[in-house]
């Protein structure tokens, strides 16, 4: 969570640690510690431990209907679901497992990606965009992240003037 509310952000804890203490993102992401400061991770007790029990439950024994694999979730994963769950959250992630997870198994239907939530910061005047955050986004693009939903592109456009530049 952000220490400002307007951000309308929360982590937990688990996902705040791999951010900052995890090689990939110290290598990935160098700049992710000018924001450490201001990101703290909700209490463990928001999440129902019977809930994480169930989805523990569930992901072990639960086969994507698509495809009919395992979701193959992580620790994290699972508890970003879990933490949704219990407190009716949007999920904001562009991880396509966790996303048919939380669809199929929890009917969750709302999700952000990263570029609808850089749109609703924008949209606040919770930032400005700057050469040194259009940078940061170019970037995207050599570190292979996610596609960015096509929808978020145009607001971003229409948010800032420019194109998008990430994938």
């Amino acid at each position: 969570m952000f220490r400002n509310s307007n951000f309308e952000c929360v982590t937990i804890r688990c996902i705040r640690e791999e951010v900052f203490r995890t090689q990939k993102f110290k290598d990935k992401y160098p700049w992710r510690i000018n924001y450490k400061s201001n990101i703290i991770h909700i209490s463990n007790s928001k999440i129902d431990k019977e809930v994480m029990k169930v989805i523990e439950r569930i992901s072990d024994e639960s086969l994507d209907k698509k495809t009919g694999r395992p979701y193959d979730l992580s620790y994290e994963d699972k508890n970003i679901v879990a933490c949704a769950v219990s407190n009716d959250y949007t999920i904001g992630t562009g991880d396509d497992n966790l996303i048919k997870f939380a669809k199929n198994e929890f009917n969750i239907q709302s999700f952000k990606s990263t570029l609808d939530i850089l749109n609703l910061w924008l949209q606040k005047g919770l930032i400005t965009w700057s050469e040194k955050l259009n940078n940061i986004l170019e970037e995207w693009k050599l570190q292979e992240e996610k596609k960015q939903p096509r929808q978020a592109k145009f607001e971003f456009k229409r948010l800032t003037g420019k194109e998008y530049p990430g994938p």
